[in-house]
């Protein structure tokens, strides 16, 4: 798992946001991979590693800048208008408020890299390699919101398997994230549910997914059968019963982002549409049920495609007393 270095991505500047300096990138991409530097141990934040960057000099232009520094820290020389812009980040790190300028180009033919004395190693990188490495502040949040401006967030690069003993660390330390643990279930009893799943690979009631973007695990899905049982043994709740197909399977579903990285990135709606997708030909419909009071995940599951059907309070659980909103989306066009 990635050792990146805290840092606060924006896409917009944050009211108390006062930028010190300014710094330009480019991401230089040869057959999917990306090219990364590894600094030197005597620099600042040593032994990480990152893109082709450095500040802006006194009147010098963004574009300017990525020139000199692509020639300076890997002498690749590039003429300015073959360089993409992808905008800009608000980047906070630790007390230092500063602008990131993206540009990108993609390369034919591998170029030749020559380091100066800032670093010490590069090398060629597809994504998942890239975030599981000690990146540079802002270098994964970054590196992803590239993606999402170069329209490389795609529905195709999402795959999806069953958890396995490898990866209760990483759903661990999701589950605890803060983003995490206001809306799902943290009570003892699910989290044995799931770790007997991953760990001994003994089913109660729920299957867990992991979902992985260009090989990178970034999400975790619950799904249920509602013709089986509950994990206490008790049969499926009767809420759920007129909204169940009358034809098909009928699954329940609960959906996390667990790495925070991939926040902010449009990639929810994507990943739900996708997975649910993937079971088309087994699942008739699929149910959802988040708290009313979280209208974001509202939307993004609205956004889906699911279809707001009722309205109810939990009676029991971990969620007693708290209104939530059901949603059904079909797999296939009611008849």
């Amino acid at each position: 798992m990635s050792k990146a270095i805290p840092c606060q991505s924006f896409k917009e500047p944050p009211s108390d946001f006062h930028p010190k300096l300014e710094t330009a990138a480019c991401y230089c991409i040869f057959q999917g991979r990306q090219l990364l530097l590894h600094r030197h141990p005597s620099r600042s934040q040593g032994l990480t590693w990152g893109t082709v960057a450095g500040k802006l000099e006194k009147g010098e232009t963004a574009l300017e800048a990525i020139v000199r520094e692509l020639h300076e820290e890997a002498h690749i020389d590039v003429n300015p208008e073959e360089l993409t812009s992808l905008g800009k980040l608000y980047l906070r790190h630790h007390d230092l408020d500063y602008i990131y300028h993206l540009f990108t180009k993609e390369f034919a033919v591998k170029p030749s890299v020559k380091l100066n004395d800032e670093h010490i190693d590069f090398g060629w990188f597809t994504l998942s390699e890239m975030l599981d490495l000690p990146l540079i502040g802002g270098g994964g949040e970054a590196m992803l919101h590239f993606r999402k401006n170069s329209n490389r967030l795609l529905p195709e690069k999402i795959t999806f398997r069953l958890a396995k003993a490898s990866d209760l660390e990483r759903v661990h330390a999701w589950w605890n994230k803060p983003h995490v643990k206001e809306h799902w279930d943290n009570s003892p009893e699910m989290w044995a549910n799931c770790d007997d799943f991953i760990k001994k690979g003994i089913k109660a009631e729920f299957d867990y997914w992991i979902a992985s973007f260009e090989g990178y695990p970034y999400a975790l899905i619950m799904t249920s059968d509602t013709s089986q049982p509950c994990f206490d043994g008790s049969p499926y709740p009767e809420i759920y019963t007129p909204w169940l197909d009358p034809k098909g399977k009928t699954y329940t579903l609960d959906f996390m982002i667990g790495d925070e990285r991939f926040l902010g990135l449009g990639l929810s709606h994507l990943t739900l549409r996708a997975f649910m997708d993937s079971l088309k030909d087994q699942v008739a419909a699929f149910l959802i049920d988040p708290a009313a009071t979280n209208p974001r995940a509202v939307h993004i599951y609205e956004k889906a495609g699911f279809v707001k059907v009722a309205e109810f309070t939990r009676s029991n659980g971990f969620f007693e007393g708290i209104p939530h909103v059901m949603l059904k989306y079909e797999t296939r066009a009611p008849n």
